[in-house]
């Protein structure tokens, strides 16, 4: 083995262990019938006093724990690692995110503990799901609590061989909507060692990618025109590529725009794009750097604004609006938010695209609850817009929310839970019931035929103050940034 090629961190007792070899997260669809959920919304569980965790269980996670609860995980991807783990600042492996449907979820690592002589050690494994952790090819640890978001440590304690030794952990999930998908192994106390990483290219080279990585920055927080330029600590000594992949926020469906240039020997500043070439919106910027068979990543985040296109205002605020409407129908990322330019008097003539394809119902109502509470204030502020005296038609409403209906008739939820399920076991705040029903009991008739929005004493208006009617005088219309 070339020494030259290892790359070494002296590990202090408590340290974690930051670096590592991981192979891509290979996914299983886990599906199960639609059933009732059981009790009521708990209006508390965002104060809970574990972070991340949700007091309460969707169907999927019970079957999943039926099945996989307190039983010895069994890996079922294969041993390839394709990428290598430098921490940042982070003392996990961390491959969180976010998967439309209830799906089974794994991956495998790989880092080398180097020890001048034989021993003993104690490590701790932290992780949410379950997880099997070897060294030198025998498994020493494994946890298999499977709760949602819930961090679960263990502790061992292992012998280790003087020289090199082979640590490999398989940590798997099941991801239900957002996931917490990682894990920490932590150095707890033992003979002294190294974490040791073998690279393809010198450890020397290892050091400078990292260190450029670690410092680099945008020179902006936030861009509405010109050049958009990475800023390295310092230059570099050797030709690296920058390869870097922009993405929308967790839950955009549009496609990722892939930007590649090089860092010459004694450059520090790096162009990347052009403001007018990137949609607006807060954007995330995965930035590789790669020498030879090595590449690392780290990812920043920066605003995208085009502040500057718009060349002349519109002097009517009917005109404002429009033009705003037409900007983010336009210009504005794939998801539901594009839709709402739909809602104007061309609802009739308007056909749009469905843009949730693949969502699961739980996601799709998250999105749309501003529109639906948008909706719902316009029928109330002005009943000639969207008349909200009776369960709204294909006349009153626009194609987005006909076939999205349509679709929620067909749909299952990811947690295995039916539309109509959903209805009777969700206890939900009033400003979602006033959101979502076509008439809520506790709206009041008026007598134009009419209804209006409850007043602030209903509690309807909890949390919004956008659901007092009083603030909107007959004919005026809130505006939807107010009911996000």
């Amino acid at each position: 083995m070339n020494t030259n090629k290892m790359y070494r961190r002296a590990l202090q007792q408590g340290d974690a262990i930051r670096y590592w070899h991981y192979s891509d997260i290979v996914s299983q669809r886990y599906d199960v019938p639609d059933v009732p959920m059981q009790g009521d919304m708990d209006p508390f569980f965002f104060l809970s006093k574990k972070k991340n965790f949700i007091p309460h269980t969707y169907p999927c996670r019970v079957d999943f724990q039926q099945r996989y609860l307190e039983k010895k995980p069994q890996p079922f991807g294969a041993f390839e690692l394709t990428r290598w783990w430098f921490p940042f600042g982070s003392d996990r492996v961390d491959l969180s995110g976010f998967w439309f449907r209830p799906t089974r979820i794994g991956a495998w690592t790989q880092t080398w503990l180097e020890a001048e002589t034989a021993g003993e050690v104690t490590l701790r494994f932290t992780t949410c799901g379950g997880g099997i952790v070897q060294v030198n090819g025998e498994d020493v640890a494994w946890s298999a609590a499977y709760q949602r978001n819930l961090e679960n440590a263990i502790e061992v304690t292992v012998s280790l061989t003087s020289g090199l030794n082979d640590v490999r952990v398989w940590f798997d999930d099941l991801a239900e909507r957002d996931i917490r998908f990682f894990f920490q192994l932590d150095y707890v106390a033992g003979i002294p060692v190294n974490v040791a990483l073998i690279s393809p290219i010198a450890a020397q080279g290892v050091a400078e990618m990292e260190t450029l990585l670690e410092g680099m920055s945008f020179e902006y927080s936030a861009y509405s025109h010109g050049d958009i330029n990475l800023c390295f600590p310092a230059p570099a000594t050797r030709p690296l590529t920058i390869a870097c992949r922009v993405l929308g926020d967790f839950i955009s469906l549009d496609r990722p725009i892939e930007l590649e240039t090089e860092l010459r020997p004694g450059q520090q500043i790096a162009r990347i794009a052009n403001t007018a070439q990137l949609p607006a919106d807060f954007r995330n910027f995965v930035i590789t750097l790669s020498s030879g068979e090595l590449s690392i990543s780290r990812t920043l985040g920066v605003e995208i604004c085009h502040a500057t296109a718009q060349q002349v205002v519109p002097e009517t605020l009917a005109a404002r609006i429009a033009e705003a409407l037409h900007t983010v129908a336009t210009q504005g990322s794939t998801a539901v938010l594009k839709r709402w330019p739909d809602w104007p008097a061309a609802w009739p003539m308007r056909k749009p695209t469905p843009c949730w394809k693949g969502y699961c119902l739980r996601c799709w109502i998250v999105m749309t609850v501003p529109i639906s509470r948008w909706c719902r204030c316009c029928g109330a502020a002005s009943p000639g817009v969207m008349p909200s005296h009776r369960p709204p038609g294909k006349k009153s409403m626009p194609p987005f929310c006909i076939s999205a209906t349509g679709w929620m008739n067909r749909a299952t939820t990811c947690s295995g839970t039916s539309r109509k399920t959903m209805r009777c076991c969700f206890t939900l705040p009033p400003i979602w019931r006033v959101a979502f029903s076509h008439r809520p009991r506790s709206c009041v008739p008026t007598a134009a035929g009419t209804s209006r929005l409850p007043p602030a004493s209903s509690g309807c208006s909890i949390g919004s103050p956008i659901l007092n009617p009083a603030r909107w005088p007959s004919g005026t219309l809130p505006p939807i940034s107010q009911c996000i």
